[in-house]
């Protein structure tokens, strides 16, 4: 897979509307991509729901997806076990309701949460879904936690969050991004045990942090960088520190 840069893509853009492309078929095609946002991956295989409300597996060496469930509401961040996807559901723009469905296909069951609860991230250890509430953006985000066959009813496990963002855990810690103040270069990525206790900043000062990993002895994270008049300023960066 390669990644391509702004530039190119303008010019992959341009280039297809000189072939005879029309402008608002490659919008169609964006929109499409932004809302297929919701992908977990189990036993080597990919999961997502994309915006026609279908749930879509595919393979590894697979020619296209197969639809693993019809009907699913719309979801934009994901996780899975080995039997079992689940993800935030939409109501008015907000995640709202918790799915799940067996990922050898069958019925979808929803659970409602919290209404107008904006979720940016999820993660899934042993019987436990862990969630970050993102809230207003502002100092009142949420970790909350909740059994995988009732995720409705949640525990709140840390609050004053400022904008959270992306979760990971392995068992041991729950490891987080919190984006911090627009264009303030404050964001940080945090731990804490996973049964409960102190917060440890791993890293501070960062350029709105976001999508994170983890493995025995790192965190692996993106600062997805900042805009100026709108100009997005090239300070993106890929990052790793010791846990």
């Amino acid at each position: 897979m390669e990644v391509l840069t702004s530039a190119e893509m303008q010019r992959a853009d341009r280039l297809s509307i000189a072939a005879g492309t029309p402008g608002f078929a490659l919008m169609l095609s964006a929109g499409q991509a932004v809302a297929e946002a919701a992908i977990a991956v189990a036993n080597n295989v990919a999961y997502w729901v994309a915006n026609d409300e279908n749930v879509y597996s595919m393979a590894p060496g697979a020619s296209a997806p197969t639809i693993a469930a019809t009907g699913a509401p719309v979801g934009v961040v994901a996780a899975a076990t080995s039997t079992s996807a689940f993800w935030f559901a939409s109501s008015d723009g907000q995640q709202t309701t918790i799915c799940s469905m067996p990922l050898g296909g069958g019925a979808l069951t929803c659970h409602t949460a919290e209404a107008n609860m904006p979720v940016n991230g999820m993660a899934i250890s042993g019987s436990t879904l862990y969630w970050l509430d993102f809230a207003s953006g502002d100092l009142d985000g949420r970790l909350l936690a909740s059994p995988l066959a009732t995720p409705a009813a949640f525990a709140v496990l840390a609050t004053a969050l400022y904008a959270p963002t992306g979760v990971a855990t392995d068992g041991v810690d729950l490891v987080w991004t919190e984006m911090g103040p627009p264009s303030a270069k404050a964001g940080s990525v945090k731990k804490m045990p996973i049964q409960g206790g102190a917060i440890t900043a791993i890293a501070s000062a960062q350029n709105s942090p976001a999508g994170l990993a983890i493995d025995a002895s790192s965190v692996y994270w993106t600062n997805t960088g900042s805009f100026s008049g709108g100009v997005y300023q090239g300070d993106g960066a890929v990052l790793k520190a010791p846990r």
